[in-house]
């Protein structure tokens, strides 16, 4: 379900901004859980005009960005609420998870105000995550995340901005939650009170905050308490104008290097990132103009975008130097680079998107930016580089073509941002077709460097087609690359094969929400000692646009990488791969050739030609006493699979046992709705319907322990197939076990029921 705000009358233009699209005394209901994820943007929702309330969203995203929500009565979601759960009533955005607890919701850029008649202690935004019996969320996911938020208080005294009840780890980046009592008494800025998961509050602007974190790390840093509305320092809160002024304790001080990145741009269609740091809110403060002008697409000389970045180089100003472009004619206009443009030293943005008829994406799936200026190589290896730790480099809008090693080339500092951009592939415009000729490589992260490529709204994202090696090559730690078409041509529907999507050989990187698809190897490869890397949330051998003709009929999102979905290899360990779709790959889903405590937990594999998962990368792996030293030496040490002995229920419920051969020790079982069953285990899992924890307590080296797992599936289980796999401590994720046959327990014999 998509609400999208900003269109034209002829819907063929789209300006994402909230007071363009009005909703006034328009009720918007929804209780059930919706059939596939829910996009809200650009739009203002006002004059009691909204219940909203969502339940059951396993395996869904639902995203608020943008918005402005305001003048909500909390007497019309007395129903709405009682819908979901009779004791969760009167809140205005009500998100309530069940069953296995794989969704997500992200609330980014938007404003709240007038609130009011919520009940008292409830919360403008509620996650509540009430897990079915068996289900868990791993401690990285993301259950809830909100980012450059301004929320106010209504008349309620003691009402909540935001509470977050249940077991999904949270996150907290650079919101303004501030108070209308003069007073402050009663007002609390976050309530949390999360019974699993990891939370981190960080930056933000509230009255006060009751943060309570019972079982798991609560990280608690940066943030500033007020004690009234006028300490906010709005431009002119009376008349609802919740933007800054230049002496509030909100602008330059929000954190740049957050989770799931920045915005790409503020509440008013602003660039994020005018000064030193991003503003908390939703409104980011202008403070400077340009530093350099690029008038021309010559190489060098006046008005050329060499010549900007060796001035910008010389500004010796502490905020962030900007470039913008101002080219005579039709787009695209190309630049074409005889060698590498001068390495950037200091913080600089390049804006690509400020050249007239350029403009960013505003589509969720497919892609609508118009590219004005591109960057090509005559003989230049690299276009754009880094070298100095104490550079920041901002990169969006801009093509490149034709760079014999790599497009961007990141080697020192942190916080560089690239976003927006399009490597490869082709650009149409007005003065025709400029073909992008292939990079070696798209962007190239090494050494000290800290990056964020891509970003959590459309606008960010990046096209990564075509290059020699990898679209992303991550040589260093902690960078996120997030929302990008990788493998695919800018519409989002053909293959544009990079040889491989991403490779990192850094640790603790961030591979999220990503379509790979399409390129001739692995759409992500883990190697060269690659640890604690989190590949979380993407899309791997599909498409991100599916088309079909003539209609009606059934979209084809096939598109798979030639290799495996994700590899691992190089003794690669402790590497996390949750909640992907990983699908029609040429190889396995998941392949550990080698490493250990590599946790694939929670993903959807399904269709790909041959194992959902593989330990080994020698096929099935068969079980053996997993007490052979020797056993080490293999990916994930050859975590044996569980074996299903019996599944029976009835229609879409029942319960799964079975019995494990291992170590001792605890052990997750994680069961799956298998679409193949063929000898030889070579079953996969694309879709998660249950989970046990069972230990194994022998006194020997190795035991068998048997479990028991309820599973549960809307589209129901009966005569459909059903694997696990066994999920040690330390993280070694098995293969997928045997296939067993789903069936109804009236016809056990004897009447047995498990």
């Amino acid at each position: 379900m998509q609400l999208l705000g900003g269109y034209n009358a002829d819907c063929s233009v789209r300006n994402i901004n909230p007071l363009n699209t009005a909703l006034a005394n328009t009720q918007i209901v929804a209780t059930l859980a919706p059939q596939g994820d829910v996009l809200i943007e650009g739009v203002t929702i006002t004059s009691r005009g909204l219940q909203f309330a969502v339940k059951e969203i396993d395996d869904l995203d639902i995203e608020l960005r943008s918005n402005i929500l305001r003048d909500a009565d909390g007497d019309g979601f007395m129903k709405v609420d009682e819908e979901i759960n009779a004791s969760l009533t009167r809140q205005l955005f009500l998100f309530y998870y069940a069953g296995s607890n794989n969704g997500h919701v992200r609330l980014i850029n938007n404003l709240s105000y007038n609130v009011t008649n919520l009940g008292a202690g409830r919360a403008v935004f509620r996650l509540v995550s009430r897990a079915a019996a068996g289900h868990n969320l791993p401690d990285d996911d993301i259950g809830l995340f909100m980012a450059n938020n301004t929320i106010i208080q209504g008349d309620d005294p003691v009402t909540l901005a935001v509470e977050n009840d249940g077991w999904a780890p949270a996150y907290y980046y650079n919101n303004v939650f501030v108070p209308t009592d003069p007073s402050g008494e009663g007002f609390t800025g976050f309530g949390i009170y999360n019974d699993y998961g990891d939370t981190v509050v960080s930056n933000n602007l509230y009255g006060s905050c009751n943060c309570n974190d019972s079982n798991h790390e609560h990280t608690n840093f940066a943030n500033l308490s007020i004690a009234s509305l006028d300490a906010a320092k709005f431009v002119d809160a009376a008349n609802s104008n919740y933007r800054m002024l230049p002496n509030s304790l909100a602008v330059d001080s929000g954190n740049n290097s957050i989770l799931a990145s920045l915005p790409f741009r503020d509440l008013d269609g602003a660039p994020r990132l005018s000064g030193n740091s991003v503003d908390r809110g939703a409104y980011e403060f202008s403070t400077s103009d340009a530093a350099g002008l690029v008038t021309t697409t010559n190489d060098s000389g006046a008005g050329s975008l060499r010549a900007a970045i060796s001035s910008t180089n010389n500004s010796g100003t502490i905020t962030i130097d900007k470039i913008i472009f101002n080219i005579p004619g039709t787009c695209p206009r190309t630049i074409t680079l005889a060698s590498p443009l001068p390495l950037v030293t200091d913080s600089l943005l390049i804006d690509g998107f400020s050249q007239t008829g350029s403009s960013p994406n505003s589509l969720d799936r497919g892609n609508s930016a118009t590219l004005c200026v591109l960057l090509k190589s005559a003989s230049a290896t690299y276009a754009l580089g880094v070298s100095s730790a104490s550079a920041k480099l901002t990169v969006q809008g801009l093509g490149f073509g034709g760079f014999s090693n790599e497009a961007i080339l990141l080697l020192g500092g942190t916080g560089h941002i690239v976003r927006g951009n399009q490597f490869g592939d082709s650009v149409t415009g007005l003065g025709g077709t400029v073909v992008l000729p292939a990079n070696t490589y798209g962007v190239l992260v090494g050494l000290g460097a800290r990056a964020t490529i891509g970003g959590v709204d459309a606008a960010s994202r990046n096209v990564f087609a075509d290059s020699a090696q990898a679209g992303v090559f991550l040589g260093s730690s902690a960078n996120f690359v997030q929302n990008n078409f990788i493998g695919l041509t800018a519409s989002g529907f053909y293959a544009a094969p990079n040889t491989t999507g991403v490779y990192s050989s850094g640790d603790n990187n961030v591979i999220l929400d990503n379509f790979i698809a399409g390129n001739t190897d692995d759409g992500v490869t883990l190697g060269s000692g690659a640890t604690g890397n989190i590949v979380i949330g993407n899309t791997i051998g599909e498409k991100a646009v599916g088309l079909c003709f003539p209609l009606p009929c059934q979209p084809d999102y096939s598109m798979p990488n030639g290799g495996n979905g994700i590899a691992i290899d190089g003794a690669s360990s402790q590497n996390k791969i949750y909640d992907n779709l990983i699908v029609h790959n040429g190889a396995d889903g998941v392949r550990v050739a080698s490493g250990t405590g590599n946790r694939i937990q929670n993903n959807r594999i399904d269709g790909n030609t041959e194992q959902g998962i593989d330990v080994a990368a020698s096929g099935v792996t068969a079980n053996d006493d997993d007490a052979d030293p020797n056993a080490d030496n293999l990916g994930n040490r050859g975590q044996n699979f569980p074996v299903i002995e019996l599944a029976r229920g009835v229609d879409a419920t029942g319960t799964v046992r079975g019995s494990l051969t291992s170590r001792v020790g605890q052990y997750d079982i994680d069961v799956y709705l298998s679409n193949v069953c063929i000898f030889g285990n070579l079953a996969e899992g694309a879709r998660k319907v249950g989970h046990a924890s069972m230990t194994i307590a022998s006194p020997s080296a190795t035991g068998v322990g048997g479990f028991v797992a309820n599973v549960a599936d809307s589209e129901g289980l009966l005569n459909r197939y059903l694997t696990a796999t066994a999920t040690d401590a330390f993280g070694n994720t098995s293969e997928f076990g045997n296939c067993v046959r789903f069936t109804d327990r009236i016809f056990a014999d004897g009447f047995e029921v498990p």
